[in-house]
């Protein structure tokens, strides 16, 4: 037999859902491939009609003409497989089985498990349940007249029903590949807005927090004020190229180069930041989300804390940031504590914000172990 194309899904198109209308064989389908090859081996089953046309009683033209017919059936079916209006197939496989009936007579609805398997892989949804239903039963209604064509519905009906079974599973799996490109496409828009949030929030910031101070050292401490102004500028570089890189999904963190950023950030809104650990203390495979957790961590304290002192911790099985700022009220929300939640989880850990009298103390458990 053959196998469809794969159907588009109501969901994924505007109009109904119609048999595709692109001209040509689809021959980068792998069910085009694959299901060809079983519909040519299943040409085999046309011998019984070729047979029974050769051996039958009746005239020598008449006998050519029939096998003629049939093999032209057999070339349209396969034809058909490839062809964009299957209905002309259709309408041609049955102009031909009713050329053979004169010859074969009863015998021609052997050519029905053909027209039911066109019918239910080829036509265009909803109308191929009738029109597979009308070929698997057509052979009851000529044993009304023929009774031994009933015999003939032991195979069309079987083959037809197989064929829309077939059908269906493939516009299911269709349908189901195209919710899973749909969920990708919304992980990596997270993704990118994750990132994006966490480069960009911990540079603005400290961009934020070193004009600040540049502006109060004018006139005080020329020099150093223009170094804070350097810095200011190296940063929006560094956070434009950060940005840039997150968008396509190169940019790495290294632990080390998160933990110095943190101190200079730190600095730069005069809060005193101690690392208790070592970054080579936490594993490697738990390093970038630690440092991005460490990045974002450090970010709301200088953003939101007024805190004057930050302790992180680092652990093989925990990150932990305190600071003496002015604490919690409520469960934190936003788009950075949510980054927080997520990347933790991601990697199999748990985050807990509590009330460190005074400020807050931030506690990341990531799993340890060959399991992890």
């Amino acid at each position: 037999m053959s196998a469809p194309a794969p159907e588009r899904s109501p969901a994924a198109s505007s109009g109904p859902a119609t048999h595709p209308a692109a001209p040509g064989p689809r021959r980068d389908d792998p069910y085009y491939r694959w299901s060809l090859v079983i519909a040519i081996v299943f040409m085999v089953f046309l011998a019984f009609p070729l047979l029974g046309a050769a051996q039958a009683d009746a005239a020598p033209l008449a006998r050519g003409v029939t096998v003629a017919a049939i093999i032209a059936f057999a070339a349209l079916y396969l034809w058909g497989y490839s062809e964009r209006r299957p209905w002309w197939v259709l309408a041609g496989m049955l102009a031909l089985m009713v050329a053979t009936v004169p010859v074969l007579g009863v015998g021609a609805c052997g050519l029905l498990p053909y027209v039911a398997t066109h019918a239910a892989l080829e036509l265009p949804r909803p109308a191929h349940y009738a029109a597979t239903a009308a070929a698997a039963l057509t052979p009851l209604v000529v044993a009304l007249v023929e009774p031994p064509a009933a015999l003939f519905a032991l195979i069309a009906a079987p083959v037809g029903g197989g064929m829309l079974a077939v059908r269906q599973m493939i516009h299911r799996g269709v349908e189901l590949g195209e919710v899973e490109t749909a969920l990708a496409i919304t992980a990596e828009r997270e993704r990118v807005a994750r990132d994006v949030h966490d480069v960009l929030g911990h540079s603005l910031t400290a961009i934020v927090l070193k004009a600040d101070l540049a502006e109060r050292l004018v006139g005080r401490d020329d020099d150093r004020a223009r170094d804070e102004i350097s810095q200011v500028a190296a940063l929006a570089r560094q956070a434009l190229s950060e940005a840039r890189s997150t968008v396509v999904g190169l940019r790495s963190t290294d632990l080390a180069d998160e933990v110095e950023r943190a101190r200079d950030l730190a600095s730069s809104g005069e809060v005193t930041l101690t690392v208790h650990g070592d970054p080579q203390d936490v594993p490697p495979r738990h390093r970038p989300v630690a440092a991005w957790i460490l990045r974002e961590a450090v970010t709301n304290v200088s953003r939101h804390a007024r805190a004057s002192r930050v302790d992180v911790i680092l652990a093989p099985d925990r990150l932990v940031v305190c600071d003496d700022g002015q604490g919690l009220t409520g469960e934190p929300s936003g788009s950075g504590s949510d980054g927080i939640r997520e990347r933790a989880a991601a990697a199999g850990g748990t985050v807990v914000w509590e009330d460190n009298a005074p400020g807050t103390r931030l506690m990341v458990t990531l799993p340890t172990g060959a399991a992890a």
